[in-house]
């Protein structure tokens, strides 16, 4: 009977341990994982306690996060130099269209004026 307490016992404690050294610090980074993922935020940190491999794996997943978050900072003002850029090269294209369309009109006209000038210098001719 004695035997049976001890053993009993000595289950509720490995698991009462394994629960506190293992399963306490591993669902603490699930959470925190999970928060990042559906909060979809580079700039969330997982908390971390003491020296363990969980504690390690914090500090790794941190400075991830880390790198991401300023990938992502990066990303943003790339993108929003890239748009500045083509809001410039569409205003300049705008102008160039504007520009080119003028310059074919006049010349056009120009052709016409040469036309009007030849057919008027052969009947000038024919006058003669």
């Amino acid at each position: 009977m004695a035997g049976s307490i001890v053993t009993v016992l000595s289950v509720v404690l490995g698991f009462l341990f394994l629960n506190f050294v293992f399963l306490k610090p591993f669902y603490g980074l699930i959470r925190g994982i999970n928060k990042i993922r559906t909060e979809k935020s580079f700039s969330t940190r997982l908390e971390v306690k003491g020296e363990s491999e969980f504690s390690q794996l914090a500090v790794e997943i941190n400075e991830m996060l880390e790198t991401l978050q300023k990938s992502e900072i990066n990303y943003i003002k790339a993108n929003d130099e890239l748009k500045q850029q083509t809001t410039q090269l569409e205003t300049k294209s705008s102008e160039f269209e504007r520009i080119n369309k003028h310059m074919v009109g006049r010349e056009l006209r120009m052709a016409e004026l040469k036309e009007k000038i030849k057919d008027l210098e052969e009947q000038l001719n024919a006058r003669q």
